[in-house]
């Protein structure tokens, strides 16, 4: 079993759109603790499972950016996808990256 050990998905991001010029210039840091507990990273099942919650994490973190103007959807997208790609990184599982890249490719994962 991969030992389990918790993630910190976390991002920087200006500010945008509707908050306000007078918030414009202002950075904000946002993180979420993701568990790793009880998964066992050898295991398809549970690869799914990391990764359906590093996506909701990046959600959570990168929310918001979500609104419906272009602009910020654009940043909202990037923001997701980037932190997304950054916690698959610290976590360093090559299956966990098979299954990002293939749920980007639209294919359904391998079964391996």
């Amino acid at each position: 079993m991969i030992r389990a050990k918790k993630l910190a998905l976390g991002v920087s991001f200006a500010l945008l759109g509707s908050v306000g010029a007078a918030h414009a210039d202002s950075t904000e840091q946002r993180s979420v603790i993701v568990s790793t507990d009880g998964l066992d990273l050898q295991k398809p099942a549970d690869v799914d499972e990391l990764y359906r919650r590093l996506h909701a994490a990046a959600r959570r973190v990168c929310a918001p950016l979500a609104s419906r103007s272009a602009a910020t959807q654009v940043a909202y997208n990037e923001c997701r996808e980037g932190a997304l790609q950054r916690a698959i990184a610290a976590v360093g599982s090559d299956a966990l990256e098979q299954r990002h890249y293939a749920k980007r490719a639209g294919a359904r994962p391998s079964a391996s």
